[in-house]
């Protein structure tokens, strides 16, 4: 676990909170499984600063499943099996993890229903396209925030939860994405009036296009 100072972006016209931010950013080993989820909530909850911010890779071995997945659709290969193996693998985490897990499970059986109407695209197109592929990579992420989170709340903690596709602007060059900060800092703006929370999760890894 890597911490390091982080600030909110504000409107012009606000003065901004200078109170003490930490942020936190937890790898695919940290959250391989139910254990090293609920030891990474544990780790959160003690923390005393004002504020945090965590950010989340996807479990481990997830995106590199996701990516199997879409080369195997784009070569018109049996992409379900894996398919089948994560979306379960997912769904007793949360079984696991939450005491009332339905309502992470059905989010679950949601986001896997989007994956495979991606790759069932990707096999007609017979080649991921940019977005599509990015979109497939990007779901371990929003899977791992969501179970966290979920988790953290049934603990008692207060975390909003930020899918960083909703705030982070990106655009694509041959030097590679590069940040609209100024779209980006207007998003993170307005999502913030909507989520007050001292606590965040979000999202690594992903952004908009």
């Amino acid at each position: 676990m890597n911490a390091v100072p982080a600030q909110d972006a504000a409107e012009p016209s606000q003065k901004p909170d200078l109170a003490p931010c930490r942020a936190h950013k937890f790898g695919g080993s940290s959250l391989a499984d139910a254990e090293r989820i609920r030891h990474v909530a544990s780790l959160l909850l003690a923390g005393d600063e004002a504020r945090q911010v965590a950010v989340c890779s996807a479990m481990q071995g997830t995106t590199n499943a996701l990516i199997a997945m879409a080369d195997a659709a784009a070569a018109n290969t049996d992409w379900r099996a894996e398919w089948e193996r994560q979306k379960q693998r997912h769904q007793d985490t949360a079984a696991a993890l939450l005491q009332a897990p339905q309502a992470m499970q059905a989010q679950v059986e949601t986001i896997f229903a989007e994956i495979a109407e991606l790759l069932q695209a990707v096999s007609l197109l017979r080649q991921p396209g940019r977005a599509a592929s990015d979109r497939i990579q990007g779901m371990g992420e929003v899977l791992s925030t969501s179970l966290l989170q979920a988790h953290l709340c049934e603990r008692g903690g207060d975390y909003a939860l930020l899918d960083a596709r909703d705030v982070l602007v990106v655009r694509h060059s041959e030097l590679g994405a590069i940040v609209d900060w100024d779209a980006s800092a207007t998003r993170l703006a307005d999502w913030r009036t909507r989520n007050p929370q001292a606590r965040v999760m979000t999202t690594g890894f992903v952004a908009s296009g």
